[in-house]
């Protein structure tokens, strides 16, 4: 018995060294990481955090690229497709509160006030409006209420894979308990001792990232999955879907590309998106056979097509 207590007690004070020690081990390599991936673009001060906003680019159109809910790193997830456009637009990626080089905040993640975030981020890093709105996945709730609200701000959306308020009716979302054990684990640095979790992330499948981009989006899984800001935003997908349900922008030319649904969690996700666009006056879907991240493996055809339907626009303005 007093042999299973020695015992007991050693592999208590191993675990607790262990856990010590990647706790350590987090904090200094989030601290040397910050400092080798610096902020790329602008830092902009909007309420009770800093906004970064990256800008690129030039032309009379500004493309503003909106990520999806727990994409850690933007300004790099966009750009296989953000790099193909620069050289005929503006483009710009407002890095929303608790996502890559922003940091966090205590405003609520209602729709209407991550709407107001970006608007204020964009005019403040100098872009000025119309835009044209380039979601992915849930911003695309923002998209559809911002070209709502402000119609006269938005030229078009050019939805990536993007969700409308009826794709998230039969989604379950996970429970707050697991949702914030995510958050711990990647605050703690229990990501950092898993490497299969990073190697899954869909971006590592392009050829137009740097090794530089590589690494700092890795630090960024590492140290930046699952924020109190996404966490939150994954809580109130409900709520924020059913206020965008009130503010459909039938007017606001879109073309949507949709995946094939793999990745999203939900069941006819083209479907839904097909019956959305019926709604829309000026509206068009092109279907892609990839996953959710559409953007990452098929950035050449987006862009082309993107640059085609723009260009139609202005022919008909």
């Amino acid at each position: 018995m007093r042999k299973i207590k020695i015992v007991a007690m050693i592999v208590s004070a191993c675990f607790i060294v262990i856990i010590i020690g990647i706790r350590i081990m987090h904090v200094v390599a989030s601290e040397n990481e910050s400092e080798r991936f610096p902020v790329p673009g602008d830092v902009v001060r909007v309420n009770d955090t800093n906004i970064h906003v990256y800008s690129d680019g030039q032309g009379e159109k500004t493309i503003v690229f909106m990520s999806g809910g727990g994409t850690q790193a933007p300004t790099i997830d966009f750009k296989p497709l953000w790099s193909l456009l620069s050289d005929d637009y503006r483009i710009a990626v407002v890095e929303k509160p608790g996502y890559g080089w922003s940091e966090g905040s205590d405003s609520p993640r209602t729709v209407e006030q991550m709407v107001t975030e970006m608007r204020e981020a964009l005019r403040l890093s100098g872009h000025t409006p119309p835009y044209v709105l380039a979601p992915h996945s849930m911003s695309g709730l923002e998209a559809l209420y911002f070209a709502s609200v402000y119609p006269d701000e938005v030229k078009a959306i050019v939805g990536l894979d993007p969700a409308v308020p009826k794709s998230y009716e039969q989604l379950q979302v996970p429970s707050s308990v697991m949702i914030a054990g995510s958050g711990a684990l990647s605050e703690f640095g229990g990501l950092r001792i898993l490497p299969s979790f990073v190697k899954e992330a869909d971006i590592f499948s392009t050829d137009y990232l740097s090794t530089k981009n590589t690494e700092a989006y890795k630090s960024f899984i590492h140290r930046g999955t699952m924020t109190k800001n996404m966490r939150e935003e994954i809580e109130r997908v409900h709520e924020n879907a059913a206020v965008v349900s009130d503010h459909i922008p039938r007017e606001t030319p879109m073309l949507f590309f949709a995946s094939n649904g793999q990745g999203t969690g939900i069941d006819a996700w083209r479907e839904t998106l097909n019956e959305f666009l019926h709604e829309i006056n000026d509206s068009t879907i092109i279907e892609i056979n990839r996953s959710h991240y559409i953007h990452v493996y098929e950035p050449e055809q987006i862009a082309e097509e993107m640059k085609r339907f723009l260009h139609r626009l202005d022919e008909e303005s």
